[in-house]
């Protein structure tokens, strides 16, 4: 039955104002939530990797630099010839493709002799 405006006691229908409904609100609100999780969890996932990265560069930088060292001595093995108080030479450092030997400083000559003959 259609309402009549202009029956007595019947107040007329005004229109309502355009907006949204609760439910409609609710499903935004949660589809942000969601995004807002999502970027989130992509952002600390980053942040993470970044900070595992660079404590591995860092390891591999102090590697690298110990590697460079050994291999900078180690190519420079040859018999390194030095002198005593009695300004005597004796080998110091004599370095093999299969060894390498290194002696402190012989006090006399007989000393530096030893030394030499054993690495020979």
């Amino acid at each position: 039955m259609a309402e009549d405006a202009g029956a007595p006691g019947a107040s007329p229908r005004r229109p309502l104002p355009p907006g949204f409904t609760l439910l409609e609100i609710v499903i935004a609100l949660t589809a942000l939530a969601l995004v807002t999780v999502i970027c989130y969890g992509a952002f600390h996932l980053g942040i993470r990797a970044m900070e595992r990265g660079e404590v591995a560069v860092v390891a591999a930088q102090r590697l690298r630099v110990a590697t460079d060292v050994i291999i900078r001595q180690v190519k420079s093995i040859v018999p390194y010839k030095a002198r005593n108080r009695d300004d005597e030479e004796y080998v110091f450092f004599m370095g093999r493709p299969a060894r390498w030997r290194s002696s402190p400083a012989p006090a006399s000559r007989a000393e530096a002799a030893s030394c030499a003959s054993s690495t020979r």
